[in-house]
């Protein structure tokens, strides 16, 4: 996976995967990544989606993968999500309060985006194939 390093600016529209950028503020040798998903409601009928997030320290990929594990269930608030990445981050006393730090490695997801993608077309294709072949046999009995 190659790195992307976002600015606030460059927020995508779509928030469903989710945003990671890096917070222009350094706080050490790690670089701080904000993590951003969707809550799937609005403040008003005409505003923006609201969001959740929560600020990290380690690296891009690790941030990400973190990311997508909140994300599997769709509109996780931030103590749900807590609790997902918990078992991988550890909080670090800082000047400002706590810090959490990615523990690397992080465990790799056999399932990946596009394995559960695979998996879904070729279930489909296997449920398409079954019901051809019940329809077949209808149609033979008639």
């Amino acid at each position: 996976m190659t790195t992307m390093r976002r600015t606030n600016a460059q927020r995508p529209v779509m928030w469903g995967r989710g945003c990671v950028y890096e917070l222009d503020r350094k706080t050490g040798h790690l670089p701080t990544w904000r993590m951003e998903w969707s809550s799937g409601a609005r403040r008003s009928p005409g505003s923006k989606i609201k969001r959740y997030g929560l600020n990290i320290m380690g690296s891009y990929d690790d941030a990400r993968q973190l990311l997508d594990w909140i994300v599997a269930v769709p509109y996780r608030n931030s103590a749900q999500a807590v609790m997902v990445i918990e078992p991988y981050i550890e909080m670090i006393p800082a000047s400002g309060g706590m810090i959490r730090v990615i523990k690397s490695p992080l465990p790799t997801d056999p399932s990946s985006r596009r394995q559960q993608k695979r998996e879904r077309i070729q279930l489909e294709y296997w449920r398409m194939r079954l019901l051809d072949t019940i329809e077949a046999y209808r149609r033979y009995d008639d």
